[in-house]
């Protein structure tokens, strides 16, 4: 018969116990009293740390001096000293306090829909995290506002369509990046959309900023009957774009005719023919129209442009009809 193995005996943990008379209690520390509210910032630190030691609660200092410790607090650190205690959850979360941060995010924010708070603040300062947005057709200056604000809220800026743009931020509808993003199902909308996050402080759909068409885009026409031009002209404005009578050339904060439509480069009018192939305005055919009706924004222009090719006429004018 075999002998049954004793189990080896286990062995309780014993916490460290320092030797007799080693045990000091560390003396509760005493801030000094406020003199003025330029000191309030210095002793926001140590009282910030001495509060779980010495029971101490920031929470009972004068309100002029607690009003100026956190007001020279940044947001992430306001937040932090609402965990504090009760008292400081109360006096953090002033209403006065956030606006300043809030304003300083969204300067246009009216706060119609909500206070000033810090869930506010938070959600608008990481409103855009995880995304990546990049602009078409947009002017310098829009283009660097859009940009300092998708940065403020949390997202990146890339300023070339890549797989990995969430949103396309469009001036027009028509241009080879919006038909890109199309294509590569990337919501293209319109500079309200986040105007739109900053306001509702959450990400609206974007089909409800979706870009029309021939957004941005301005058309005349050229060879048709004063019939045929009116119905043109509601097609136009039904797919987002405007009509003008003639042909203008863009400038400096001026907007120009960016399509010439016409039935043939013979049928076109002789003053807006040359306009266009000396101002680089393509020519294209009306059935252009016919395709983003029924196929979306996805039908590119040059499918359906007539003429290339250059005349160098000089033209002394910067309006042609015809």
């Amino acid at each position: 018969m075999e002998p049954v193995p004793r189990p080896t005996p286990r062995r309780r943990l014993q916490a460290f116990v320092a030797p007799q008379g080693s045990r000091t209690r560390r003396p509760a520390q005493r801030l000094p009293a406020a003199e003025s509210s330029s000191s309030s910032a210095a002793v926001a630190a140590p009282a910030v740390a001495s509060a779980g030691a010495s029971g101490f609660s920031m929470a009972s200092l004068p309100s002029d001096m607690l009003a100026a410790i956190l007001e020279r607090c940044s947001p992430r650190e306001g937040a932090r000293l609402m965990r504090v205690s009760w008292g400081m959850r109360a006096a953090a979360g002033d209403a006065a306090l956030w606006r300043r941060h809030c304003l300083d995010l969204w300067p246009e924010d009216d706060f119609a829909s909500g206070p000033p708070s810090p869930g506010r603040y938070g959600v608008r300062v990481n409103l855009l995290r995880g995304c990546t947005l990049c602009s078409t057709r947009l002017d310098r200056s829009r283009r660097d506002s859009a940009r300092a604000l998708v940065l403020s809220l949390g997202g990146e800026w890339d300023d070339s369509l890549t797989t990995g743009t969430t949103h396309l931020v469009c001036g027009a509808g028509y241009t080879p990046k919006a038909i890109r993003a199309h294509r590569a199902r990337i919501p293209a909308v319109t500079p309200d959309w986040l105007t739109a996050c900053v306001r509702e402080a959450k990400r609206p759909c974007p089909a409800a900023f979706r870009v029309p068409p021939l957004a941005g885009a301005t058309l005349t026409t050229s060879g048709l009957s004063p019939a045929d031009r009116e119905a043109v002209r509601r097609r136009v404005i039904a797919l987002g774009g405007s009509f003008d009578c003639a042909l203008r050339a863009s400038g400096p904060g001026r907007p120009g005719t960016t399509h010439l439509l016409a039935l043939s480069a013979r049928l076109c009018g002789p003053d807006k023919l040359r306009a266009a192939l000396r101002w680089a305005i393509p020519v294209v055919h009306p059935r252009w129209l016919e395709a983003l009706e029924g196929g979306g924004p996805c039908v590119e222009p040059d499918r359906f442009r007539l003429l290339s090719t250059w005349l160098p006429t000089s033209l002394s004018t910067g309006t042609a009809s015809g």
